[in-house]
């Protein structure tokens, strides 16, 4: 895996931890798993879940990442994610 493929899965993993995050705070806020934002940031969610299997299927990946584990993704930084709707 190059550089900059290296880099772009590293961006995946922390849009992953994001968009969960926010998910969650949506679902939270709304009390319900079908509110319309909490579906729309699912879909964004599949789309980058099906990014990070497509880049660490295509190569067997044993890049410098401590982790590839979706349940172990941190954050890239320690703010916490206001959801403002």
């Amino acid at each position: 895996m190059d550089l900059w493929e290296e880099n772009y899965l590293k961006t995946v993993n922390r849009d992953i931890y994001v968009l969960r995050s926010l998910m969650y705070k949506a679902s939270d806020q709304a009390g319900s798993l079908d509110n319309q934002l909490v579906i729309e940031i699912s879909q964004f969610l599949d789309t980058k879940l099906n990014e990070h299997r497509k880049l660490t299927k295509s190569h067997s990946y044993t890049g410098k990442l401590k982790t590839n584990k979706l349940s172990e993704i941190k954050p890239l930084c320690k703010r916490k994610i206001a959801l403002s709707c």
